[in-house]
């Protein structure tokens, strides 16, 4: 606090004259400065200034910051010292300022002030200012004091982002001292300037594809001489980072022997420029992969030779191999081999030119590193090189230990004709035939008579053996007789070649083939030639055939074709299944047979299983049950139901007799007089309230206290066990009815009796005393709905892949004609849509249909419905089918229909939960007539049948709101097993339908006070399913009317 006083009073007994004496001091000064330093105890620093920068007196003058690339900047350093007064005060003015003209933008200024032996002082001050027009960018800005410890030294750096303008300075004023209460202080400082460039971080990311190497890299700034970033890669990566000046580097790469540039990525672009910028890192990617090579060796088994390897494509086209020759000199010894460098990655194939017949190849093997996949095929073989692959891979040949080679040569192009011969030598065949370009080798050691049958329209005009061992002692040649006989002795190979020449007289035969709906395989027989059979586009051509009749016959047509038309051209006369043509010398006749086949058994196919699938979604996408089995339950007060609002009072009660009183039940309320007698007796029903009937309410009006074993059923039904006891005793008729004022006084009835029990349970006494009852809500009688649902489906049953959609509407109408019991009518208009996109078939199946029918719901007790529907109509039909066989063709057709169902639901209540079980039969059919294609094809009719069992369970929980609206959500799951299914052909193969499956659903349910109600859901089908899967939206919304 003392020092800090000092120094307070020292600054404000100058402040007031500070300011009037600074210019004429610092005048004075720097005269002294220059002319008297010594005797001010001033010295400068003896170190030399470095080229762009000089040092004069206290101060440091450098030109600009710019330096070379990797050279220090050297800083310059002034000293100044002083005596101190008792104050603490320099007896002088000790200041110096560094000033740097052109300081670039980015580029610092550093100024380091430290005590270099100062005389019994705690610290010293230094008081940075600036002088000159300073950018705005500066920073720190205002300047500040800071103190500098004895034997210590503070540092400030100045950056800006604008450049420095000229004769801008930072000035260092060593001012107020902090003796340590010592006599004689003395302050010695050294004041040191510098600057340096704006610098960031260049990273180069090395990426060595198929091993290791040096790479040298450079990095280029402008004009600047490169900078080295070579890098040696370890496990296939490496990395070269170096501080840089800012700015815009190529990046470059001479990449080693073996190795190629594959990409340069700087920062996220696909370029070698790298922008780096102030005290960031620029990375940069350099990809290079290895070039492979591989060794190509010859081994041979049972001989020796030279191979030509035929020259072979490089990979992506990247240029070609030039051929070359492998030459065994020993067997089963490798050659030297052929070394390929510098290769791409990728498949590679050499084909091989035995040195003569007899060779084949019979093995290729490869070893060493990144090669893989060696196969043969025919005197070719091929194998993959990796990325710095280094192969040897040895093609091994063996060669046949003796062999006869006959060879059949016919001048001319497209002659296929066969010529016959017999063989009469140690190895079978005893007979074969060969056309232009075949052969047939024997390697059995012996003699050998090899001769061929003339064939119609051909000369025999030579015969040429040659190879090892020809034409040695009892060889004979007999162009004249057509044959030649060779002793083939062991080492030997010959090869023997009759060339043929057709006569001058002859003319050509084509058959063409052409089939409408379908494709098959037929059997042809040409008059003097072996039989052979087309397809759908193929054709045979007989050459060289001398002139007269010929017969052209197709037999035995596949089951479903008939020959619809043949053709020649130049006519002909048909016969049956065959044409006889005429041919003259130099002539061509061309015959087509046009074959058609009867039925399109792919569009059957197709047909049967779009029906299918369709009756199993009428079967499994109904009406929402939930509807129905909540106009089931009694509403005066609501009661729990499926997916509805609990939050009222239990339906109705029924109370029994008074004990010992020999009364029937009866039904009251507080209150209330005796009630008027129910029923109708009309119908035949006992009127309640009437002592004759087996089943009568409570009438509380007897004062009789409540029952709790009083049933639970609803009027109606107790109607119904009245007249099942009634029969039993001895009844002759069973019948039973209801009316709305029945309904309406049997709910005020039970609302009273409820209300009753709750107040004699209290042991309240209020008998002839009114209260308010809520008004009676009682169901709506009439209710029209509507539902609409969207199901999309994939379906791969027998592997043929369809997708498709299903939609359905339904309108309905239903009826309470008595409490728990509903009879109703709709009517549903269905869409299908299916797409086939199958590698053998495409096409498109659409259909429309409609269906009515009525239903009944029945309430058998609180927590048990029944209902049940059934329903008829038809649907209308397109289909488009494309496929290699018949091409494109298209049908319409119609069915009849129809289904039916039952459904046991049950409904139990855990406070806000809910939990409904359900279990159902269903059944349903749909058939339609045998159609045409547009080809004239028939399609067979058919039908679908499914008879399905369904069990499951639906959890919900109920979220009510003070607005009386209820919000639902739910999630259940049912199982799906179907006791009858058609089995299905696809392709011709019989393909068993799933027969069980399991079917999830999800949806919210929301009610309002009036009764309307919204409920949306989707569902997946097909768990456990092999071929189909399905997904289902639902909406249904219902308006309740008077």
């Amino acid at each position: 606090m003392r020092r800090k006083r000092r120094i307070s009073q020292a600054n404000s007994n100058r402040s007031g004259d500070r300011a009037g004496r600074r210019d004429w001091a610092l005048g004075i000064l720097v005269t002294l400065l220059l002319l008297a330093g010594p005797f001010l105890a001033f010295d400068a620093a003896q170190a030399q200034p470095a080229p762009g920068c000089r040092v004069a007196g206290n101060n440091i003058f450098c030109d600009s910051c710019a330096a070379a690339q990797n050279a220090p900047l050297v800083d310059r350093q002034v000293t100044l010292s002083d005596t101190v007064n008792a104050n603490g005060q320099t007896n002088g003015s000790n200041n110096s300022f560094c000033r740097i003209d052109g300081l670039a933008p980015g580029e610092d200024l550093t100024l380091t002030v430290a005590d270099s032996g100062s005389i019994n002082l705690l610290s010293f001050d230094a008081n940075f200012t600036r002088v000159g027009a300073m950018p705005g960018s500066l920073t720190p800005n205002p300047l500040l004091n800071q103190s500098v410890p004895a034997n210590g030294s503070i540092t400030r750096s100045f950056s800006h982002s604008e450049a420095m303008p000229v004769n801008t300075s930072v000035n260092v004023n060593i001012a107020d001292t902090q003796p340590n209460g010592q006599p004689n202080a003395a302050v010695s400082g050294t004041v040191t300037c510098g600057c340096a460039p704006a610098r960031g971080t260049l990273t180069i990311n090395k990426v060595a594809i198929g091993g290791d190497d040096t790479f040298p890299i450079t990095a280029t700034l402008g004009a600047n001489a490169p900078l080295d970033f070579s890098i040696t890669t370890a496990g296939g990566t490496g990395q070269n980072s170096q501080p840089v000046l800012t700015g815009t580097y190529t990046v470059a790469e001479t990449p080693p022997a073996g190795w190629v540039l594959d990409s340069i990525v700087c920062g996220d672009q696909t370029t070698d420029q790298a922008v780096v910028s102030k005290n960031t890192t620029t990375v940069c990617t350099v990809t290079n992969r290895k070039l492979a090579s591989v060794t190509i060796k010859k081994r041979t088994l049972n001989g020796t030779g030279a191979f030509d390897f035929a020259a072979t494509t490089v990979p992506g086209g990247q240029g070609a191999i030039a051929g070359f020759t492998e030459t065994t000199n020993a067997v089963n010894t490798p050659s030297a081999g052929m070394t390929l460098t510098n290769l791409v990655p990728g498949d590679y194939t050499f084909t091989e030119t035995p040195p003569v017949p007899g060779w084949t190849l019979t093995g290729l093997s490869c070893t060493g590193t990144g090669v893989s996949n060696p196969s043969t095929n025919g005197l070719a073989g091929s194998f993959t090189l990796a990325d710095g692959a280094v192969a040897e891979c040895i093609y091994e040949n063996t060669l046949a230990r003796s062999s006869l080679t006959i060879v059949k040569d016919v001048p001319g192009v497209g002659n296929n004709t066969p010529f016959s011969f017999s063989n009469n030598g140690p190895q079978a065949p005893a007979a074969f035939q060969l056309a232009d370009g075949q052969s047939q080798v024997f390697t059995t050691t012996g003699t050998y008579i090899i001769s061929e049958t003339q064939a119609p329209g051909f000369n025999l005009t030579n015969i040429s053996c040659t190879g090892t061992g020809a034409n040695g002692q009892g060889d004979v040649i007999d162009v004249a007789g057509g044959s030649t006989t060779v002793d083939l002795d062991p080492g030997e190979h010959i090869t023997c070649t009759f060339r043929n020449v057709p006569d001058e007289k002859t003319g050509r035969l084509i058959v063409r083939k052409v089939t409408v709906g379908g494709d098959d395989k037929f059997n042809f027989s040409v008059t003097g030639q072996p039989g052979f059979n087309l397809g759908n586009g193929d054709q045979r051509i007989f050459a060289n055939l001398a002139e007269g009749n010929y017969t052209v016959g197709e037999s035995n047509l596949p089951d479903g074709w008939k020959l619809q038309n043949v053709s020649c051209t130049g006519g002909g006369n048909k016969a049956g299944n065959g044409i006889t043509v005429s041919l003259s010398a130099n002539q061509t006749i061309t015959c087509t047979f046009t074959n058609f086949k009867k039925r399109d058994d792919r569009m059957r196919e197709v047909t049967r299983l779009f029906i299918h699938r369709r009756v199993d979604n009428l079967l499994t996408h109904g009406p929402d049950r939930a509807r129905l089995l909540r106009r089931l339950q009694p509403q005066d007060p609501p009661a729990c139901g499926l997916k509805d609002d609990c939050s009222q009072p239990p339906p109705l009660k029924l109370g029994a007799a008074p004990t010992g009183t020999g009364a029937a039940p009866r039904i009251g309320g507080v209150g209330t007089p005796e009630l008027p007698a129910f029923g109708n007796q009309a119908f035949g029903n006992p009127a309640y309230g009437q002592s004759n009937s087996s089943v009568l309410f409570a009438n509380e009006e007897d004062d009789q206290p409540w029952n709790p074993r009083g049933g639970t059923s609803s009027p109606l039904l107790s109607s119904i066990m009245g007249q099942l006891s009634s029969a039993a005793g001895g009844s002759s008729s069973f019948k039973f009815g209801t009316s709305l004022s029945e309904l309406r006084e049997s709910g005020k009835a039970a609302q009273l009796q409820e209300e009753q029990k709750k107040l004699q349970e209290a042991g309240l006494d209020y008998n002839g005393q009114m209260y308010h009852m809520p008004k009676n809500a009682l169901h709506q009688r009439l209710d029209i709905w509507v539902e609409g649902q969207f199901s999309g489906y994939n379906d791969s049953t027998g592997g043929l892949h369809r997708d498709g959609n299903f939609r359905v509407l339904y309108v309905g109408a239903d009826y309470a004609i008595a409490p728990g019991v509903l009879v109703g009518a709709l009517v549903q208009v269905d869409d299908t849509r299916e797409n086939i996109d199958d590698p053998t078939l495409l096409g498109e199946v659409e259909g429309t249909g409609w269906m009515a029918g009525p239903y009944i719901g029945i309430k058998l007790t609180d927590t048990l419905y029944f209902d049940a529907r059934a329903a008829w109509g038809t649907s209308d039909n397109d289909i488009w089918l494309q496929d290699a066989a018949a091409g494109w063709r298209s049908g319409s057709f119609e069915t009849d229909r129809w289904l039916a169902n039952a459904n046991l639901t049950g409904n139990y209540q855990f406070g806000n939960w809910r939990l409904s079980p359900q279990v159902g039969v269903a059944y349903g059919q749909e058939s339609y007539d045998t159609y045409f294609n547009s080809l004239g094809q028939i399609v067979d009719g058919g039908e679908a049948r499914i008879g399905r069992v369904t069990g499951g369970a639906e959890v919900g929980y109920q979220f009510r709101h003070s607005d009386g609206s209820v919000l639902e959500p739910h999630i259940g799951i049912k199982g799906i097993w179907n006791f009858q299914t058609d089995d299905l052909f696809v392709n011709g193969v019989l393909v068993d339908t799933d027969e069980s499956r399991a079917q999830i659903e999800g949806g919210l349910l929301y009610r309002t006070p009036s009764g309307m109600a919204v409920r949306g859901a989707l569902a997946y089908d097909g768990i456990g399913a092999d071929d189909f899967e399905s997904y289902t939206g639902q909406l249904w919304v219902n308006i309740p009317l008077n």
